[in-house]
């Protein structure tokens, strides 16, 4: 058995019978409370991974299959600036799909 599926078992098992005795306003104050913690984690790796790339990284890229390299221009609050190398035609990418070399 996978560890993800033990620790799912796991939880299942300690908070299904606190779940159980909740209100559907109280599961729905809870369910609130998981999303926007959520969120904030998502948020939070996020802006890890934009830190990663600095003006002047080289990096590279697919798109439609093909692979492109480039350099970083600029960073902005959700997506980096790219200019790819051969034809210094300008992109618009988000970072999770960047690589640094």
């Amino acid at each position: 058995m996978l560890e993800k599926e033990i620790d799912r078992i796991e939880l299942e098992k300690k908070y299904s019978p606190i779940l159980q005795k909740m209100t559907i306003e109280q599961l729905s104050w809870l369910n609130h409370l998981v999303i926007d913690t959520i969120k904030t984690k998502e948020d939070s790796d996020y802006q890890k991974t934009m830190r990663t790339f600095k003006k002047g990284d080289t990096v590279s890229w697919f798109h439609n299959g093909t692979e492109y390299k480039g350099w970083v221009i600029k960073t902005n609050k959700k997506t980096i600036n790219v200019t790819e190398k051969k034809t210094h035609r300008q992109w618009k990418i988000d970072p999770n799909f960047l690589t640094k070399g």
